[in-house]
């Protein structure tokens, strides 16, 4: 009879094994999936700011193009600014 009940407890602790084991599988696949998307979106956001970059690279250059001397005026008087916030 005790013989009965180890073997019966070895299979029902097999099966609970095997149930484990799948449902491991599956929180992993599910883990994947997520970590992928979260790649996945991160690329996008890189390309989207870098596109934007790029935008803003060009407008500063035309600026630049258009208005040398208010350009050079307006980044003097940034370098004046932020050598007097600096020094303090």
């Amino acid at each position: 009879m005790a013989t009965r009940n180890l073997e019966q407890d070895i299979d029902t602790l097999t099966s609970t094994l095997a149930d484990l084991r799948a449902e491991i599988g599956t929180l992993a696949g599910r883990a994947g999936g997520a970590a992928q998307d979260a790649v996945d979106a991160g690329r996008r956001s890189a390309r989207r700011v870098g596109r934007a970059a790029s935008t803003v690279g060009d407008e500063i250059q035309g600026h630049v193009t258009e208005r040398p001397l208010t350009s050079l005026g307006i980044a003097f008087a940034a370098g004046l600014a932020i050598g007097r916030f600096l020094c303090r």
